[in-house]
């Protein structure tokens, strides 16, 4: 086989742009989001409830959001979590233009955007083995190309949202990202149809099940205190970056964007090297 194989499927390649697309939204909301909030408010406390608002539903819902996409499937899974960070996302600049988004509000519908960002993070796992067979070469090759097309939206949504925070503004870019969850859906909905599905299995598959599982396998329980880790120290950074821009530089959130798409270069490289 070789490395180009899965690319002549449409359905791969579909999937991978629409998640680059996505995801690249997703990091410009990670940017705009914070600086909205520093900007309007002026309250680094406000801003931190608004980013742990964002990642709450990660701890909250993340074991649940397993058994939800094993009940509605990958695609539809996909379908509603892109619409619903569309219509939310597009919801908030909005309220804000009409003077009708109170705090409390805006930390509701971040939430909300949050808890459907996890039902999709899970789907982008399921869905590989569903396109593409249960090969483990074909299966990783696809998860390498995913992957690598997410890292590159990494270094070019953090930078081109800070470019179009200064350019058009940031209540402008929240409408953007919402652009971007519905691009990501037109494609899901035309080219992405899975057509194998996940084999029912007499394995116990609920919550309390899955935090036995997690705990019962020593890898598991080193990779989970890992990820929690380095999820905290991200967290933390959304906030801390920037406060920092904005007393050392002022508004200039072109800098905001150039500092979080520098990670994403490091993603990229781990990404290609994984490929192989």
């Amino acid at each position: 086989m070789t490395p180009t194989s899965v690319l002549r499927d449409r359905a791969v390649r579909a999937l991978v742009a629409a998640e680059g697309i996505s995801q690249a939204g997703s990091q410009m909301t990670y940017i705009v989001l914070p600086w909205f909030v520093l900007t309007t408010t002026g309250s680094p406390a406000k801003t931190s409830i608004v980013v742990a608002a964002e990642m709450a539903p990660v701890a909250l819902f993340g074991l649940a959001s397993g058994a939800a996409t094993r009940r509605l499937g990958s695609r539809r899974t996909f379908l509603i979590a892109d619409a619903a960070r569309a219509v939310l996302l597009a919801t908030i600049p909005t309220l804000h233009l009409l003077d009708a988004l109170s705090f409390p509000l805006l930390v509701g519908l971040v939430f909300a955007v949050g808890t459907f960002m996890v039902p999709h993070a899970t789907a982008q796992r399921v869905v590989i083995p569903e396109l593409v067979g249960e090969d483990e070469a074909r299966v990783g090759q696809t998860m390498s190309l995913l992957q690598t097309g997410m890292a590159i939206a990494g270094i070019l949504g953090p930078a081109l949202g800070g470019v179009l925070i200064a350019v058009i503004g940031e209540t402008n870019v929240l409408y953007v990202d919402a652009a971007t969850y519905v691009a990501a859906f037109v494609l899901i909905g035309l080219f992405v149809r899975p057509e194998r599905t996940a084999h029912a299995s007499d394995e116990p598959s609920g919550v309390l099940d899955g935090v036995r599982f997690l705990f019962r396998d020593r890898l598991l329980r080193a990779w989970m205190l890992s990820i929690t880790g380095m999820n905290i120290v991200w967290t933390a950074m959304a906030v801390v970056f920037p406060v920092m821009v904005l007393e050392r530089y002022g508004e200039r959130p072109e800098i905001l964007g150039w500092i979080f798409g520098a990670f994403g270069v490091g993603s990229v490289v781990g990404a290609v090297a994984s490929y192989r």
